[in-house]
């Protein structure tokens, strides 16, 4: 069972409803070990490589900075050639929270993982509960049937 531990979004504003928080996953460390050596040494050889092109967040050196100064790259190399330039800037909120269970197994089968490696991944996401605490209130246990696990070395990768 996972501990969410939900703080406000703002100080200013007394939150009431539940988007008014955001979960976050406390996972321990050894775990997160052992999430990014099944990451580095399962999951990512059996990741089709064009499905993580442009996608900073997910490669190993990947990062923010990284992503910005590649946009800053095209933006001036286009401007070479054009008076303008538009950007399309997306934001996925709460995209680990809508990850389907069903969808990302059925997607997992197709790949050609060990059986172990699968199976243990499929443990990984099932019969997962998760409360949240907001100051020194407990909340009931839900069951999780979608999104990763937030916090893990394995959810950015699934």
């Amino acid at each position: 069972m996972g501990n969410c531990y939900c703080h406000p979004r703002t100080e200013s504003v007394t939150p009431t409803p539940f988007s008014d928080f955001r979960p976050i996953s406390v996972t321990p460390l050894l775990s997160r070990i052992d999430d990014n050596l099944s990451v580095s040494l399962w999951l990512r050889p059996y990741t089709p490589l064009d499905s993580i092109v442009d996608q900073y967040a997910f490669e190993p050196t990947g990062s923010t900075t990284c992503a910005l100064i590649s946009l800053m790259d095209d933006v001036v190399h286009m401007r070479e050639s054009n008076s303008d330039v538009r950007c399309l800037m997306v934001k996925f909120t709460k995209a680990f929270d809508t990850v389907n269970h069903v969808v990302l197994i059925r997607k997992l089968q197709t790949s050609n993982m060990p059986p172990n490696v699968y199976n243990w991944i499929i443990s990984f996401l099932t019969g997962r509960d998760q409360m949240c605490k907001v100051y020194y209130t407990l909340s009931k246990a839900v069951r999780i049937n979608m999104s990763t696990v937030q916090g893990s070395g394995i959810g950015p990768s699934l």
